[in-house]
This record gives structure tokens, sequence and C-alpha cells, in this order.
């Protein structure tokens, strides 16, 4: 038997759900998610509409989408904790770390979920210093999910304590208008 090579073009699902009436407005099936398309996608549907923020995955190029259109880019938390259990799960599979090593960096994980289960901003920065502050004993892996997925995006993960419109997660939406 012949080997069959079938060849599956990717495609993503982008939805705009305004979170003032917690409705879809649009939605679109792209092949790939370019910023230029991004933008004219969220423009030409929100042309007469005020458009106050973006919440995304972690795709690159909704940040550069909110730049240009003047939008407060909100990160989706939920993206970033599953992004993180994973990082974490791969690392206790392949780590000889002892017992009380690996429960460590599952109770740093969930300090880490804790810092974004608040809407206080004020109470979210807190977790967050608080976390930082034992930053020299932290395990490698919750530094890396610290360097890589947090400290450089704490303020688009946390545009959702600033304005309680903004959705903090793009599970229901993509864009806040």
């Amino acid at each position: 038997m012949k080997n069959l090579h079938i060849s599956v073009t990717k495609r993503y699902r982008v939805l705009l759900h305004d979170a003032f009436i917690k409705y879809p407005i649009a939605e679109e099936i792209m092949s790939s998610r370019t910023t230029k398309r991004l933008k004219s996608l969220i423009e030409d549907i929100t042309d007469v509409q005020p458009r106050i923020s973006l919440t995304s995955d972690g795709l690159k190029q909704y940040k550069k989408v909110a730049e240009n259109l003047g939008l407060k880019h909100q990160k989706c938390v939920f993206h970033l904790m599953k992004d993180c259990r994973e990082k974490v799960k791969r690392y206790l599979k392949r780590t000889k770390d002892n017992t009380v090593t690996k429960m460590s960096v599952v109770r740093y994980l969930t300090e880490i979920n804790n810092i974004f289960r608040t809407y206080d901003g004020k109470e979210c920065l807190k977790r967050y210093k608080v976390l930082l502050e034992k930053y020299d004993r932290l395990p490698s892996v919750i530094i890396k999910v610290l360097t890589k997925k947090i400290i450089l995006n704490f303020k688009s993960l946390t545009q959702f304590t600033v304005d309680n419109f903004i959705p903090r997660t793009s599970n229901t939406s993509r864009a806040t208008l």
C-alpha cells in the first residue's frame, strides 16, 4: 500500500465579541493572522463603534494591532496559565528532582495563577511583588516562566484590573468595543 500524504492547511478562527452586550459581532476563518488582516477585520466590523481594548491569545500580531488602533491590549490570562502549566508539566515529567522540589514548583505555579485571580489592581501587584521577592529561591522552571511569559508582559496581562470592562480572557471575546 502506498503512503498517502494529505496536505492540510491550518486555519484560525478569529472572533470579535462585544464585551458590553456579551455577544459575538463577527467571526472569520483565516489561513493566516497577519497584523494587516486582523487590523482590517476589526476596523471593518467596528467602523462606527467606540473601541476600548483587544483581549487576545499570545500571538504577537495582536499587540501590533492594538497599538495601531490605539487600543489597550490585554493578553489572555487563560492562555498564559495554560502555557505555564504545560511548561511545568514537561519539566515535572523529565526532571529527576525529589518530590519536595516538585511540590514547590507546583506551589509557585499556583502563586503565579493567584496573581491573576483578583480583579483588584493593587492586590494583583502586591501578589506579583511578593513572588518577585523570592526570585533568588525560585526553581529554574518558574524563573523561565516569569522571565519569558510574565515580567515583559505584566502590563498587558493586567489591563483587566485597571478597567473591569476589559475581559481577562479571550475564551469569550477577542475585542472589547
